[in-house]
């Protein structure tokens, strides 16, 4: 099964079914099929929601960058402070 297919079979579940497969794909032993499905179910969770909430969805983003860049300017900081 190519990525294309993978990811149309996905949008064709209900919000339910496809949390469902997460929730059961979290279980299953870690291998690099389970952190494939898990990535391709994460796009398909992503997509919902910025189709649904758009604007939502970009302050989301937006917040999780400047929660990234203030870790990071911070973390420089403070290696500055210790060195």
């Amino acid at each position: 099964m190519n990525i294309k297919n993978a990811m149309n079979n996905l949008k064709n579940l209900t919000d339910n079914e496809l949390l469902g497969i997460r929730k059961h794909t979290l279980e299953m032993k870690w291998n690099l099929k389970k952190a494939g499905a898990l990535a391709l179910i994460q796009a398909e969770i992503e997509r919902r929601t910025a189709t649904r909430n758009p604007k939502a969805y970009a302050a989301g983003l937006a917040l999780n960058a400047a929660i990234l860049t203030g870790g990071f300017l911070l973390g420089e900081e403070v290696a500055d402070l210790i060195a």
